[in-house]
């Protein structure tokens, strides 16, 4: 949900509409937004090279306050824009670019890290509700924002700002970290009952002969076992 929220796709939908604000013409706001695009293929593919070296919580918080911090910057000097000044408006352009930057990781790691969380017997679901959350939300955002832009300018972005903010705020306190954990670590990590079949892998041994030691791990049943036995290569 947070990555609509963030304000990327009215910034894309809406950027002739937003640069017309500026006072820039159609066919210069084009061309800028045809090369933020472009630099997206770029910071994509750096993007992606480093998802698993710095992993999926701190490039997410990074990245809701870098887009915070484009926002704001821009609506703040929305309310104080003079036209004639060409300083001004290169400035607004480039924070349109900064954003464009720090939505990265968000981009990618939305749709990584559900995929990861959701348990196998549920993750189909899990991302399919996911996906039309995202696009729902999307939905939603851009039916009234051509109005929004129209009524009050860049001060829209203050809406999208706060959503960033409880956005890395959520990402800090609720989101576990997940890069580099196997899926039996990633049930261990949200509170599912480790299987019995993961913990014979890890060397743990049971003993005894009653049902009520398998009891929620699947396992019923007199049992015993006495001794280790490791593994030899034949």
């Amino acid at each position: 949900a947070f990555s609509p929220l963030s304000g990327i796709n009215v910034i894309n939908y809406f950027g002739p509409r937003i640069y017309d604000l500026l006072g820039i013409g159609t066919q210069t706001s084009l061309m800028l937004i045809g090369v933020n695009g472009a630099l997206g293929i770029i910071y994509n593919t750096v993007g992606l090279w480093m998802l698993d070296r710095v992993g999926r919580v701190r490039p997410l918080i990074a990245s809701a306050l870098g887009l915070a911090a484009a926002l704001l910057v821009n609506a703040v000097q929305f309310q104080f824009l003079d036209r004639s000044n060409a300083h001004q408006l290169r400035s607004m352009v480039a924070m349109n670019f900064v954003f464009g930057f720090f939505f990265t990781p968000l981009g990618i790691i939305s749709w990584v890290y559900p995929a990861e969380i959701f348990p196998l017997e549920i993750r189909a679901l899990g991302n399919a509700l996911t996906t039309f959350t995202n696009w729902s939300i999307n939905l939603l955002l851009v039916s009234f924002s051509p109005q929004a832009l129209t009524a009050i300018g860049f001060r829209f972005f203050y809406v999208f700002f706060v959503f960033n903010v409880i956005a890395a705020l959520c990402y800090y306190l609720f989101y576990p970290e997940t890069s580099g954990r196997t899926l039996e670590q990633m049930d261990e990590l949200f509170g599912d009952v480790v299987p019995m079949s993961e913990q014979s892998a890890l060397g743990t041994v049971i003993t005894g002969s009653d049902s009520e030691r398998g009891k929620g791990l699947g396992i019923y049943g007199s049992f015993s076992v006495h001794e280790r036995v490791s593994p030899t290569v034949v």
